[in-house]
């Protein structure tokens, strides 16, 4: 999912520094159809079907980024794609390492009875879960997920 949000966020930035959509038919990019391959594994594993794969989520996301990696290694010649091999290179790598999963550090804000409390916890494994216990008149103020 993110290489489309990468993908769009890319044309949106072109469009803003005045370049025009009718360049891109110019670029020509070797094995450009096997990049659907890692945006249909990433659905697939990002997906609720994915949810009962618990096992095979992170090798599914692997996959889609060594695919990803194969197209822009192909295309290296272009300018940028060296930088963005590296990049995927060293994601590979990092998520690798943790066994196809990035752990995040969730944080938590809430207000309850008027004092404002928070909680810190880092996800290891996708199967990582803990609960926090609020009393009554709980409002939540902030939620935040970063990659550690």
């Amino acid at each position: 999912m993110i290489i489309l949000f990468v993908f769009l966020a890319a044309i949106a930035f072109a469009l803003v520094r005045g370049g025009r959509l009718a360049n891109l038919a110019n670029i020509r990019l070797r094995f450009f159809y096997l990049l659907f391959a890692p945006l249909v594994l990433q659905l697939l594993a990002f997906s609720p079907f994915g949810a009962n794969l618990p096992r095979g989520v992170p090798y599914i996301y692997l996959c889609s980024l060594l695919v990803g990696g194969i197209v822009v290694w192909f295309n290296r010649s272009l300018p940028g794609f060296p930088l963005l091999f590296a990049g995927l290179l060293c994601n590979l790598l990092v998520i690798t390492l943790n066994g196809g999963f990035m752990p995040v550090k969730i944080t938590y804000v809430w207000d309850e009875n008027g004092q404002t409390k928070s909680n810190e916890h880092i996800a290891k494994t996708p199967a990582d879960s803990y609960v926090i216990k609020c009393g009554p008149s709980t409002v939540c103020k902030s939620v935040s997920l970063e990659i550690q």
